[in-house]
């Protein structure tokens, strides 16, 4: 299986790909209709053998930090994951500039799946935002998981 990470330029493709993950992540009252691609964001696509699997998104928080997501098609999730997350990482680390040492994200900890899967890829709980994020009814809150561009690298050799 051959995984491929390239700039995304195409971003009727990036709305596909958030509309069909929007039900299962979006916050309680927010409509696809008022989401737009930020053109602050780098658009990461992910491909495996041609087929297009997700999107990441890559976007500065400060000088030295890059807020990152993956948005990953259902379908792709379970067979892919691990072999995206690495790909991702030799890309990011290629391909950003060298100030930035910190990866961000941040996680509703409704999403135990989605915390349980960064950890297993490496990345360090960093901290948490407390009672921010609204989902079914319920107020959240939001842990902060982090990784530096060593610890990337390390991870990838």
């Amino acid at each position: 299986m051959d995984i491929k990470v390239i700039k995304c330029e195409d971003l009727e493709f990036v709305s596909h790909v958030i509309e069909s993950i929007w039900d299962e992540t979006k916050e309680d009252g927010a409509l696809f209709e008022n989401w737009a691609p930020d053109p602050s964001v780098l658009w990461l696509e992910i491909q495996a053998d041609g087929e297009r699997l997700g999107v990441y998104s890559l976007k500065p928080h400060s000088s030295t930090t890059i807020d990152m997501h993956a948005q990953i098609l259902p379908q792709h999730r379970r067979k892919f994951t691990q072999d995206i997350t690495g790909a991702v990482h030799k890309f990011v680390l290629a391909c950003t500039p060298k100030e930035a040492i910190k990866f961000i994200t941040f996680i509703p900890t409704c999403y135990k799946n989605v915390i349980h899967y960064v950890e297993s890829a490496g990345w360090n709980h960093e901290g948490l935002i407390t009672k921010c994020y609204w989902k079914d009814g319920t107020l959240y809150d939001k842990c902060i998981m982090g990784i530096t561009r060593d610890q990337m690298r390390d991870l990838t050799r």
